[in-house]
């Protein structure tokens, strides 16, 4: 008895959390520039993969949201982010749950099937648990394998606030404007001009290509 009301406070808890998140991160203003917003959503026949740092999944979520009618993020697997999972899929988002700490190569089984069948994906590349603003290659790996283009996300807040957490989340203030740039790269293009000794360890070489690009 008392396991069924603790699990239905939780529940409850969670509804009402990831309600007023919700809320909140329906009221801010997201500025997309039309020529990028052309140039960065795909050519409607094959799904992308959005790229910002887990700082920024917030505003992130929003922004790929706007791009795209049907799109699939990773979060990670931990209790810990279950209210996040129900803001995502409040946005319109459905969700895959792992991490390269607990269920990743199941995670990434599932997001090859996601974007086999189109589904356009996002993923915060630093996360779920850092180091912050460091590129993991996973996302490049189906970018590569799939032949589609990595769409980086950079957020510009006017006004906001930062969460003294690993990634120090930022935290806009309600209402505000964010401005969004875009910029979409292709692995094939990332990988061209890298020296035939660096080949070997050529996913790890692009991931500190991107790393210099998102934090450029």
């Amino acid at each position: 008895m008392l396991k069924n009301a603790r699990n239905l406070f939780i529940r409850l808890f969670l509804f009402l959390f990831s309600s007023i998140i919700y809320a909140y991160l329906k009221s801010l203003r997201i500025k997309i520039e039309e020529s990028l917003f052309e140039r960065c959503r795909g050519d409607g026949a094959k799904p992308v993969i959005f790229v910002c740092w887990h700082h920024s999944l917030l505003v992130g979520s929003l922004v790929v949201k706007k791009m795209t009618d049907r799109s699939c993020a990773l979060l990670s697997h931990s209790k810990s982010v279950d209210f996040l999972d129900s803001v995502f899929k409040k946005i319109g988002h459905s969700t895959i749950r792992g991490s390269s700490h607990k269920r990743g190569k199941e995670a990434m089984l599932q997001l090859v099937r996601e974007v086999r069948n189109g589904c356009t994906v996002m993923i915060t590349p630093d996360g779920s648990k850092g180091p912050a603003c460091k590129f993991k290659p996973g996302a490049l790996g189906l970018a590569q394998k799939f032949d589609i283009p990595l769409v980086i996300i950079r957020a510009n807040y006017s006004f906001h606030m930062r969460l003294n957490t690993w990634d120090r989340l930022y935290l806009p203030l309600p209402f505000s404007r964010i401005t969004i740039d875009l910029e979409s790269v292709y692995f094939k293009d990332l990988i061209s001009n890298i020296d035939e000794g660096e080949k070997s360890q050529l996913l790890e070489t692009a991931a500190e290509l991107m790393e210099a690009k998102m934090l450029g």
